[in-house]
């Protein structure tokens, strides 16, 4: 950083403009300091900007595949308006495309003909299935076998809430290096794998190159390509975990009900059971447990339960788990015990079930 502040002061005196770039991530450790500089931080994506990127990009894609015609025009403007309205109807889309890099492989995606799925968790689904049939096509070009992924990137994404005591950057979700590592050898360890520490190094420098998925994000640290995958692959964990039965899986959420970060892992998890795995009644009976045991402060478990079934409703539970919740929001809502705040949530819930969501 000195070397560039030099290099910037100098050549600053001739006239000279400079647009420094730096991940977030360790940045305000060496922030420069020098005359002239101003500091900015780049925000997501809005949805005009979003709009531009989706016209600029199908019109370049149907523009080089087709020449500059009309036919091209027509078939990027039909690109444009599908995608737009995938990411306008569907709050996981949007939540994705406002990441510049998201946005991308989500054009990619459509570009390929894939259907952009309304649930949340298929779209999750598709969307990290996408990025490892690119990682194992790579691998296929290089001679390598392909990466067989439930025993190995899925875990350490549960790792997430680090139980396991690893140093952990607080709020931006990186492990170091090492303890990563150590991690995954474990992991090949127990899948019996023969060279555990070969295929640590391997997977480590295969998912910097092909999968885009886990990243190097600062200096000897790494952390998925955005929250949504953590938070995904974090449940996808647990799910598997539970095996079919909802106890160990309420058992991994029950301590963090009221923790921010696990909210969207624990509503990710029933819609996994209920919609991917297609063990609706499983998913029922985590709601219902959560909603009937209650840990937390009054109110919470309730509320979380009653926003998982709403997130993999219909069809991710059966109904009567539906009814149980609704019954249970509805106590929540006339009980002077919860905070007003859960209070409110949970008529917000209630509300939308009964055809009148609340604001």
């Amino acid at each position: 950083m000195e070397r560039v502040s030099d290099f910037y002061s100098f050549h600053r005196r001739s006239g000279n403009k400079f647009v420094l770039t730096s991940r977030v991530i360790g940045y305000r450790e060496v922030r420069p300091t020098a005359d002239g500089l101003n500091e900015c931080t780049l925000v997501d994506f809005d949805d005009a900007e979003i709009a531009a990127f989706v016209e600029r990009w199908m019109t370049a894609l149907e523009t080089q595949a087709q020449g500059d015609t009309r036919v091209a025009q027509k078939d990027a403007e039909r690109e444009r308006q599908e995608l737009l309205d995938a990411i306008q109807h569907n709050p996981g889309v949007r939540r994705l495309a406002c990441n510049p890099l998201l946005l991308t492989i989500l054009a990619l995606m459509k570009r390929q003909g894939v259907t952009l799925p309304e649930r949340r968790v298929e779209l999750y689904d598709q969307y990290v299935r996408t990025l490892l049939s690119t990682w194992n096509r790579a691998r296929g070009l290089s001679g390598r076998a392909p990466v067989v992924i439930p025993t190995s990137s899925k875990p350490c994404a549960y790792w997430r809430p680090w139980p396991c005591g690893c140093t952990v950057s607080a709020g931006v979700g990186l492990v170091k290096r090492e303890d990563l590592r150590r991690k995954l050898e474990e992991l090949y360890r127990e899948r019996g794998e023969q060279q555990p520490e070969a295929a640590a190094r391997q997977f480590l420098e295969d998912v910097r190159e092909h999968a885009a998925l886990l990243l190097e994000r600062g200096p000897g640290e790494y952390g998925f390509i955005h929250l949504t995958f953590e938070e995904y692959l974090a449940a996808v964990a647990i799910a598997l975990g539970g095996q079919g039965d909802c106890r160990p899986i309420v058992a991994q959420i029950a301590p963090h009900v009221g923790e921010q970060p696990w909210r969207e892992v624990a509503l990710l998890t029933v819609s996994y059971l209920g919609i991917i795995q297609q063990l609706d009644s499983v998913a029922g009976e985590v709601a219902e447990t959560l909603a009937d045991e209650q840990p937390g402060e009054p109110g919470q478990a309730v509320v979380l339960a009653g926003e998982a079934v709403l997130d993999s409703w219909p069809g991710g539970v059966p109904p009567k788990s539906k009814t149980h919740l609704e019954q249970a929001l509805l106590t929540t809502m006339q009980s002077p015990k919860p905070d007003p705040q859960l209070r409110r949530r949970a008529g917000c819930c209630w509300g939308v079930w009964a055809g009148c969501p609340m604001i």
